[in-house]
């Protein structure tokens, strides 16, 4: 016990002296950067060893370049063996899937899925890592440890059901289960001028008249010989540098727009009426993340705020101003000429046989009255002027046509408007009372059926395809101690019910993982202790022993303190 306290008090006196000999060790801080967006959610390695397949998804709400990803195998000591970039050019919808696939699997006709360019051997201990270019987060890894070949590992899901870049991959129960991939995105490509008019400024309606006209509207119109589907693309209006809000933004998804109809745009995503700057601006159709303009359908439109009620319209000669029209073709506005100001006419001063016509400001000489004139029948004699006028006889009321009516005002015929006559529409399509025109029906989404080797997305109702692993033939056989699949028609392995092994003495057998593992001694098990039993005299021993050492280690101190004094003190003896 004397020789542990002795040692004890050495350590602590040889720990002052050098301490001034050790340098202060600064360690990096934890990183502050998020977690990668793009994980790593399921993967296999097949029977050469080499990457299967690896299963990547977008766990965020903003789409993700693919370009600026990178793949990464390391070995167990972490040097890189192979890396690749996943796609040079290319993009991943928010909450959408991806499949990278090796040689074995990877089909050139299946859009869905992209190629993998990794070829070296995987080995136990090795991890792959998804790693974005600019460093900017955290990155997602994948060590492969113990992992059964052939097998289907997936990381699991938080308890919030949500993938996370913490969660741990363990193999799939059901080794069978599907295995989605929902392709790369690409902004789709415009051909055609659809922006037709504009109306910024109109006029403003009583509550018991508001029409198409009373509000702003975009107009559209397709001049092709075929439809054109609109999903995929938005509709943008203000300011190009600001950003895509409900304001100034309106989905497209969703309509198809027929040769030659138009379409009329006056309400927002928020179901509320879109509200274009009188002052003038920009009108353009742009791919729903915003990443792609098309020239075509750039408008750059005037102030109409001294255009009150008039549209900006698009005719074969190019744009002008244009009476409103929601859903027909523009009709061309025509200024009117303004009449000069009035000006002012002085009575002229007639002679004293002259009078003054009012209507002409002139003098017109006065006919005495000789003798009575005799007018005709149909005539009258003026009183003032000594002439005969005629007499205005009633116009007789024409007789019109079937189909006709008589106007009053001009006792003129005109054809009365008969109502068009409503259209026969195909099963699937309603006729717009206002156009007179058959129009889809916008189905249920849910009422849609899909292929055999497709699935129907409960949030979009659209068939989207399965990738699977290539299919086998029908007429290949399967090898012996497999059975085809009646759902994939693929050779699946039989699984055969493992052995059970046999554990040594102080080992018990894992029921999961049919593996022999250490049986833990609980802290029972350790014997039973057995206090000691000093003496007095033994502590007042200890008690002059740990005295003794902290007096010798003060003296120390003193002595390291007071070093060079001491010297100078023996040196002037």
């Amino acid at each position: 016990m004397r020789v542990a306290l002795g040692t004890v008090l050495f350590f602590i006196s040889t720990l002052y002296f050098s301490v001034s000999s050790f340098a202060l060790e600064i360690k990096e801080s934890p990183s502050s950067k998020p977690d990668s967006p793009l994980i790593m959610i399921e993967i296999s390695i097949d029977k050469s060893r080499q990457l299967k397949y690896l299963q990547i998804y977008n766990n965020s709400n903003n789409l993700i370049d693919l370009s600026e990803y990178t793949l990464r195998h390391l070995d167990s000591s972490g040097e890189i063996i192979e890396q690749s970039n996943i796609i040079k050019s290319g993009y991943l919808e928010p909450d959408y899937f991806l499949l990278l696939a090796g040689e074995d699997i990877f089909d050139e006709n299946n859009d869905l899925v992209l190629g993998l360019n990794m070829s070296t051997e995987v080995l136990n201990g090795d991890r792959f890592e998804l790693k974005e270019n600019s460093d900017q987060f955290n990155k997602n890894i994948v060590e492969i440890i113990d992992f059964e070949i052939d097998s289907r590992y997936s990381r699991y899901k938080s308890r919030a059901g949500n993938y996370t870049a913490n969660t741990s991959f363990k193999i799939l129960k059901n080794q069978d289960e599907d295995l989605y991939s929902d392709g790369v995105y690409q902004p789709k490509f415009l051909e055609t001028s659809l922006i037709n008019e504009i109306l910024s400024n109109p006029n403003t309606c009583p509550p018991n008249k508001i029409q198409n006209r009373c509000a702003d509207y975009i107009k559209l119109y397709n001049n092709q010989t075929y439809a054109i589907d609109l999903s995929g693309f938005r509709l943008r209006y203000g300011d190009p540098l600001s950003k895509s809000s409900a304001s100034n933004t309106v989905s497209l998804d969703g309509l198809e727009i027929e040769p030659n109809e138009f379409i009329n745009i006056n309400k927002s995503d928020v179901d509320s009426y879109i509200n274009i700057s009188s002052v003038g601006g920009y009108i353009w159709i742009e791919d729903k993340y915003g990443l792609v303009n098309y020239s075509n359908n750039i408008i750059d439109f005037p102030s109409s705020t001294s255009k009150p009620g008039l549209s900006w319209g698009k005719f074969d000669d190019g744009w002008g101003w244009s009476e409103p029209s929601p859903l027909a073709d523009n009709i061309r506005h025509i200024e009117k000429i303004k009449s000069s100001a009035p000006v002012e006419v002085i009575p002229k001063v007639c002679l004293s046989n002259q009078f003054l016509n009012p209507q002409t400001n002139r003098c017109k000489k006065v006919e005495t009255l000789l003798q009575s004139k005799r007018c005709l029948e149909n005539q009258f004699l003026n009183a003032i002027t000594n002439r005969c006028n005629k007499i205005k006889v009633q116009i007789q009321s024409k007789k019109c046509l079937v189909g006709y009516f008589l106007n009053p005002n001009t006792n003129r015929c005109k054809k009365l408007a008969i109502e068009k006559t409503a259209k026969n529409c195909q099963n699937g399509q309603f006729l717009n009372p206002e156009t007179n025109r058959c129009k889809k029906i916008q189905t249920k989404l849910a009422t849609k059926t899909c292929l055999a080797n497709q699935f129907l997305n409960s949030e979009t109702g659209r068939c989207k395809k399965i990738a699977t692993l290539k299919t086998a033939k029908v007429t290949t056989p399967c090898k012996d101690g497999q059975y085809r699949s009646l759902e994939t028609n693929r050779c699946r392995k039989i699984q055969k019910p493992k052995e059970t092994k046999v554990c040594k003495e102080n080992w018990e057998l894992n029921p999961e993982t049919n593996r022999c593992r250490k049986i833990r001694q609980s802290a029972g098990d350790m014997g039973e202790y057995k206090p000691s039993m000093k003496s007095e005299k033994e502590d007042n021993s200890m008690a002059i022993l740990v005295f003794s050492g902290v007096g010798v280690v003060a003296v120390f101190m003193v002595i390291a303190q007071n070093r060079e004094k001491l010297i100078r003190m023996i040196k002037g003896l």
